[in-house]
C-alpha cells in the first residue's frame, strides 16, 4: 500500500506539533531544573544531583527543540510557503531566540555561592 500525499502531510503536522509540545516541555522544565539545583557549585566527584531519569528526559527534550529550531528555520528561508502550515513558524521562532536568550543572561547575574 503506497502512502499517499495527504497522510504524508497530516503525519508531518502531527511530527511537527509533537516538536513544538516536547520544545514547550523542555523550556519548562529547564526553568525548573535552574530553580530547584545550583549546578555551578557542584562536586565533580560527588553523584549528580539531577535524577538520571529527567537528565534523559532533559536531552531527549533538547534534540527535539535544536529539530524543531531548524525545521522553523528551513521553514523561514523556503521560498514558497507551505499549503498548511503546521503551527506559527516565524512567531514561534522569535519567541525561541528570545527565550534563548533569557539563560545566559540569568546565570551571568546569579551571585557566585563563595
Amino acid at each position: 500500500m503506497a502512502i499517499t500525499e495527504s497522510k504524508n502531510q497530516r503525519g508531518q503536522w502531527y511530527f511537527v506539533h509533537v516538536l513544538a509540545v516536547l520544545t514547550a516541555f523542555t523550556t519548562v522544565l529547564f526553568f525548573w531544573l535552574q530553580s530547584n539545583f545550583d549546578l555551578t557549585a557542584m562536586d565533580p566527584l560527588a553523584p549528580p544531583p539531577i535524577p538520571p531519569r529527567i537528565a534523559l528526559i532533559t536531552l531527549v527534550g533538547t534534540i527535539a527543540m535544536f529539530w524543531f529550531w531548524f525545521r522553523m528555520l528551513a521553514a523561514c528561508v523556503r521560498t514558497t510557503r507551505a499549503a498548511r502550515s503546521g503551527v506559527g513558524l516565524d512567531p514561534g521562532l522569535g519567541l525561541h531566540v528570545r527565550g534563548a536568550g533569557v539563560f545566559p543572561g540569568r546565570m551571568a547575574s546569579r551571585p557566585s555561592p563563595n
